[in-house]
């Protein structure tokens, strides 16, 4: 589970990146540790780095990049990968306990 203000989603933060993998040219490389995940930086390089350069943390999905230092939410992540409503794509992508609003 995971959780964005008051919208608690039932998926992992790892398993909503792998989907934005599969679904656009993002997140080359990505890899689960502890209570984070690994990507490559959709921010800089054009989103084609080749190791992992930023974290996105299980908890509330904020995502850092230890290289270009880009600090976003998970939805504004969402919105720059896939160019549609982060928050409405997720509400409609995964199963939600309580909708956050748009």
């Amino acid at each position: 589970m995971f959780r964005i203000g008051s919208a608690t989603y039932n998926a992992e933060v790892y398993d909503i990146i792998r989907h934005i993998q599969s679904t656009s040219r993002y997140f080359k490389k990505i890899k689960k540790i502890q209570d984070y995940t690994l990507v490559t930086c959709p921010y800089h390089k054009d989103g084609q780095e080749n190791r992992p350069s930023a974290q996105v943390r299980d908890s509330d999905g904020l995502f850092y990049c230890f290289s270009c230092k880009a600090v976003h939410s998970l939805p504004q992540v969402i919105q720059h990968c896939l160019n549609v409503n982060g928050i409405k794509w997720l509400n409609e992508q995964f199963e939600v306990s309580r909708k956050m609003t748009i």
